[in-house]
């Protein structure tokens, strides 16, 4: 066995004795989750941030203007619809295809919307 395999089979044995399996049997799903979480994050930056306020760190866009009512309409940060919506993770998904007018209907790559909900979710306990 070569010095680098030795290495190897030296680093392996010692993450497996110090709970690596363990590890990687129950953070699969965080893990995952996370990553969506992050894929939801860019999305939402890419496709709503136009009018709403999607991360902390964003200034609160411009009111949208309702040309039908001829008014501004200030539109909620993700943080107020994560609360809005806590545990009802299908009536968001539904409203985001299937909005109230001003805002238009959506339409996303495949898995971008389910990215996207699981950000909103995660953002519930946070106040902006």
């Amino acid at each position: 066995m070569g010095r680098a395999a030795g290495k190897l089979k030296h680093n392996l044995a010692g993450f497996l004795s110090a709970g690596g399996v363990l590890t990687l049997l129950f953070c699969q799903p965080v893990c995952a989750a996370g990553g969506l979480q992050a894929q939801g994050r860019q999305a939402a930056i890419a496709y709503c941030s136009a009018c709403h306020r999607v991360i902390r760190q964003q200034k609160q866009p411009p009111a949208v203007v309702d040309q039908d009512e001829a008014r501004a309409v200030e539109t909620p940060a993700f943080d107020e619809i994560a609360r809005q919506y806590s545990g009802r993770r299908t009536a968001l998904a539904r409203f985001i295809l299937a909005p109230l007018h001003p805002m238009r209907e959506q339409a996303f790559p495949p898995g971008e919307l389910k990215a996207i909900v699981r950000y909103i979710e995660s953002l519930r306990k946070e106040r902006w």
